[in-house]
């Protein structure tokens, strides 16, 4: 009976029972067993993590390892000890953490009160052996792309970008890289440019075409994406490149025009459209980079259109000068100054008035233009004629050189200027006569000189009986000659002795 009672209460210790009673009936105090926090512990297993896993030359990769006792249970503090197969390979500390030394494989092992838990690793050549850019073939000027790069090892396998990679451009002027968090290739200016990228002395490099859009416009208005004219009328076009944002670029294309119903409406090789019966046709402006279009309307009769009128004041001694149009409102110019106004197609109507600043004459005059859509309209106040006007939108700048055109703006009743051009500080026998005989009335036209600095030598024509009697020359001015730019000027003054230039800048 006592035998009895004592296999029952030892199997109950075993159960983890606290309490079993003793042969007396008396409770007897049992001690739970102790917790398993050491390498002495019962481990059954480990297992390393990750598996089946790479890791480049030169690169790390942490390992971590868990125990488990014969039911299965994570076995709490534990300590491993880490080792790996090839030490040529790789090499582990004891935290686990591995750096990969040479490609191979490798064998990762963590053991524990006699146990392993291994898992193989591979170890990838992180030998840069080709490159290979990743980038768009053309940008328009102003666009900005990101660049990449994809690094091979000698297998063909992906290699890690290094922190050392360099990239150029071989001409900074049409495209830049610039470097941050990542390389940006900026396009600058229209041409081809290499951009090139290299890691030591393995480089690759990559053709890039810096473009530009070509639209098509009336200068100073900018770009018509469409535009009515009506049968008979023709207006003066012109081709433009812009960047990616729309912005006029400073160069102009070699394009061939082209209409795609030429019995609607015809253009020219410069870029004149007629309108020839009512319909529709698409204009075409073809360069090698790009083709610029737009829309035309034939129709019978155009009203409304945009345009726009400069008006100045050159009247010497003249007070101020009120310019009174049909449409818009009235402005007030003192001398020399100028305002443009938008207007629309059609008539436009002015009045001017204005006082001598020495005395009770009075400057009062009136006129009317018939104003297409598109045209820039110069009108100018003088004292002889009163009111001057003139269309300046259809000249063609040279690329190499500027275009200049005098006009009298005011003098005597019968005064009319000669201009002589020449160097600066040119005597009138050394100058080159440019134009003489102005009509008070009219403008003359353009005239195509190249870039830089002239003197204006200006005197009365009765006195120019002989050009080489430097006597005749009365006032001198001087005047740049930019390339790409069209300049009136305009001689003003209370005689040929007083004579003056003012420049107004056309386009």
């Amino acid at each position: 009976m006592k035998a009895t009672r004592k296999l029952a209460c030892l199997a109950l210790v075993l159960a983890s029972v606290p309490r079993c009673e003793s042969d007396t009936g008396s409770p007897v105090e049992v001690p739970s067993p102790p917790d398993c926090t050491g390498p002495g512990c019962n481990v059954s297993s480990i297992r390393v993590s990750p598996d089946n896993t790479t890791v480049y030359e030169g690169f790390s990769i942490q390992f971590t390892a868990i125990a488990r006792d014969a039911s299965g249970q994570i076995v709490t503090g534990v300590t491993f000890q880490w080792e790996v197969s090839d030490s040529a390979v790789a090499e582990i500390d004891a935290s686990g953490r591995l750096r990969g030394k040479a490609a191979g494989i490798v064998q990762v092992r963590a053991i524990a009160s006699g146990k392993v838990g291994s898992v193989d690793l591979v170890v990838i050549d992180a030998t840069v052996a080709s490159l290979e850019i990743v980038a768009p073939p053309s940008l328009l000027v102003n666009e900005s792309a990101l660049l990449k790069v994809t690094l091979r090892n000698a297998d063909g396998a992906e290699v890690p970008t290094p922190p050392q990679l360099q990239w150029a451009s071989s001409d900074e002027a049409i495209a830049r890289v610039d470097f941050g968090r990542a390389p940006v290739v900026t396009a600058l200016r229209r041409g081809t440019v290499a951009i090139n990228v290299s890691a030591g002395s393995v480089d690759a490099s990559v053709s890039l075409s810096v473009t530009a859009r070509v639209v098509i416009g009336r200068p100073p208005f900018g770009q018509f994406t469409s535009v009515d004219i009506a049968t008979g009328d023709d207006l003066q076009f012109a081709a433009f490149f812009v960047d990616v944002n729309g912005a006029t670029i400073d160069e102009t294309p070699s394009v061939t025009w082209a209409s795609r119903n030429p019995q609607v409406a015809g253009v020219s090789s410069t870029g004149r459209v007629i309108g020839l019966q009512t319909g529709r046709s698409t204009i075409t402006a073809r360069n090698s980079e790009a083709v610029g279009t737009m829309e035309v309307q034939v129709t019978d009769v155009v009203a409304g259109l945009p345009a726009k009128v400069r008006l100045a004041h050159v009247a010497g001694g003249y007070g101020p000068l009120t310019f009174v149009p049909s449409q818009g409102a009235s402005v007030t110019l003192g001398f020399g100054e100028s305002v443009e106004v938008p207007i629309v197609s059609g008539t436009f109507n002015l009045h001017v008035d204005g006082l001598r600043s020495d005395g009770p004459w009075s400057l009062t005059s009136e006129r009317s233009w018939l104003v297409r859509g598109g045209d820039h309209l110069e009108v100018f106040g003088t004292s002889n004629a009163g009111l001057t006007g003139w269309w300046i939108n259809d000249a063609t700048v040279p690329a190499d050189s500027g275009l200049v055109r005098f006009v009298q703006g005011t003098g005597p009743p019968n005064f009319a200027g000669v201009v002589l051009l020449g160097a600066p500080g040119a005597t009138a026998v050394e100058s080159r006569l440019i134009h003489c005989y102005f009509d008070p009335v009219e403008f003359t036209d353009y005239i195509s000189l190249p870039a830089g600095e002239l003197d204006v030598l200006m005197g009365d024509k009765g006195l120019f009986f002989n050009l080489s009697d430097a006597a005749a020359v009365r006032a001198r001015g001087r005047i740049t000659v930019t390339a790409g730019r069209a300049v009136t000027y305009v001689l003003t003054g209370e005689s040929p002795q007083t004579m003056r230039v003012l420049a107004f800048l056309d386009f």
